[in-house]
C-alpha cells in the first residue's frame, strides 16, 4: 500500500487557491466495534471525531477541510 506524504513534507504541495487534499482512512473491528485504525492526511483535510451515532458497529468519521471543502462548497472527490 502506497503511503501519503506528511502534510509538511513538498512531495505534498498545497498551491492557492485551490487547496488540494488527500486523505486515507483505515476501519477495523475490534471487540465487536467499528474503530478508524489507521488516518492518514496530505494537505488541510483531516478527521475532526469519531462517532458512532447507530452504535458500535459502524464508526461515522466527521470530515474537517477548514479551508474550502465543505464550507466552501469545493469540490470532494472520492477515487
Amino acid at each position: 500500500m502506497d503511503r501519503l506524504p506528511d502534510s509538511s513534507s513538498p512531495a505534498c504541495p498545497v498551491a492557492a487557491p485551490i487547496w488540494q487534499a488527500e486523505l486515507h482512512l483505515g476501519f477495523a473491528a475490534r471487540a465487536g466495534r467499528t474503530v478508524l485504525r489507521e488516518n492518514r492526511h496530505c494537505g488541510p483535510l483531516r478527521v475532526q471525531k469519531a462517532l458512532y451515532p447507530e452504535g458500535d458497529a459502524v464508526c461515522q468519521a466527521l470530515l474537517l477541510h477548514p479551508l474550502s471543502g465543505i464550507a466552501g462548497r469545493g469540490p470532494i472527490r472520492r477515487p
